[in-house]
């Protein structure tokens, strides 16, 4: 499929900067509007294992991940919590059965990101800004949490791709 291009990610990013001084504040409020359940998803997901730094880093790329989206390929419905619920049971199957042949759990991650991702161009832009994070992201993000934030972005990325018009 590949409808979104780094070429459309640039574009859209680059527009950031026309809804003002805390974009991603602005375009959450809208994703909270439309999708409720995600926004749940964000603040619940993990419980307490999740510090402020890296809750704010989940919700803010996810939040840039559901906005490119939005623009690019049109959201048709809202998400539900149960289809939430399963991909991310799918996906940490998924992972799970993919180290077990790879013996690694980096690879592993690498592997699903690259290759099971209807939208690998978006997927691994994300996953480029959690591991690269911008300088405005300084905070404190341990590396064990890295993997998981990046997983939950993912899930929500395969929901939403999944429900939108293509």
């Amino acid at each position: 499929m590949n409808t979104i291009t780094e070429e459309k990610i640039k574009e859209i990013v680059g527009g950031l900067n026309s809804l003002g001084n805390d974009p991603l504040t602005q375009l959450f409020e809208k994703m909270d509007a439309q999708q409720h359940y995600i926004t749940d998803y964000l603040f619940e997901v993990e419980g307490d294992y999740l510090n402020e730094d890296e809750r704010d880093l989940l919700i803010s790329f996810t939040t840039l991940g559901w906005h490119i989206i939005n623009e690019t390929l049109k959201i048709e419905r809202e998400i539900s919590d149960d289809e939430l619920s399963a991909r991310l049971d799918y996906n940490a199957d998924r992972l799970n059965e993919i180290e077990k042949e790879m013996e690694n759990f980096d690879e592993a991650l690498s592997s699903m990101l690259n290759d099971e991702s209807e939208e690998p161009f978006l997927i691994l832009f994300l996953m480029g800004l959690v591991i690269d994070r911008p300088p405005e992201y300084g905070g404190t993000i341990r590396d064990e949490a890295v993997p998981v934030i990046i997983m939950h972005i993912k899930t929500v990325m395969d929901c939403l791709i999944t429900s939108s018009v293509h």
